[in-house]
């Protein structure tokens, strides 16, 4: 459910985008023999709105999950998950860029975005949170259920700096993506059920890389500095996505 709190931490991220408000043109006196030619330039360059940045898909992955706070081998490790079908989306919305140079070839951007992972679990488990226990547990389910999984959904502002060559073309893509969870829901499939569990952090941030292999498509990384999980509510582990975008 949406809260108010949510409304606040939006306009909060809403706040880092700043920094790229729309500069006016300012005029600029230059001499030139016994006459004074006025021009107006771009301070920076300005920040004007661009088209949704690029639609990415990928993987979402766990690389390293740490059970140790579950007291050893009492609880087997019931994060593994199944790789091929654990994917990632992030869709764009509308956005800024700024030229930080008179070349353009370094640029800031920001942009609204909202991403959907999809964490499939490779056992038959449903994951709960056990009466006067905050911390979640798996509950093997029989017969073997046919899928298994928790489903996140963030608001994201990223903000990024991207490396142009001289004749414009995009070389990569570096930043900071903060993001707001709007929905955190488990759900399983034969029997069909779904459930909250509250344990997952409210906000993350990732840090972000793109490699362009082309003017119009790129391979994305990304990994979070923030633990997944709230503090001793579940293992401690920080997911990664990887995959393919390209720019509407």
């Amino acid at each position: 459910m949406f809260r108010l709190k949510h409304l606040f931490s939006i306009l909060a991220l809403l706040g880092l985008a700043a920094p790229l408000q729309m500069y006016a043109n300012e005029p600029v006196l230059t001499g030139q023999s016994d006459s004074i030619l006025i021009e107006r330039t771009h301070r920076f360059h300005g920040a004007y709105p661009i088209p949704s940045d690029g639609l990415t898909l990928g993987v979402f992955w766990l690389p390293d999950v740490d059970y140790s706070t579950y007291g050893g081998s009492e609880v087997p490790d019931f994060l593994e998950q199944d790789l091929g079908r654990s994917f990632s989306v992030t869709i764009p919305f509308i956005g800024l860029m700024r030229n930080m140079n008179k070349a353009k070839t370094l640029q800031l951007e920001t942009s609204l975005e909202m991403s959907i992972h999809n964490l499939v679990f490779s056992n038959s488990i449903a994951l709960a949170r056990m009466p006067g226990i905050e911390r979640i547990y798996p509950i093997p389910v029989e017969p073997e259920l046919k899928k298994s999984k928790l489903c996140l959904t963030y608001f994201e502002l990223p903000v990024r700096i991207t490396v142009r060559n001289t004749h414009a073309r995009r070389l990569f893509t570096a930043g900071i993506v903060p993001g707001l969870l709007l929905n955190e829901h488990t759900k399983t499939k034969k029997p069909k059920e779904k459930g909250r569990l509250h344990s997952v952090e409210n906000f993350r941030c990732n840090a972000e890389i793109r490699c362009w292999l082309h003017p119009h498509f790129y391979l994305s990384g990304t990994y979070s500095l923030t633990p997944m999980f709230k503090d001793h509510r579940g293992p401690e582990t920080h997911p990664v996505t990887f995959g393919i975008g390209w720019r509407l």
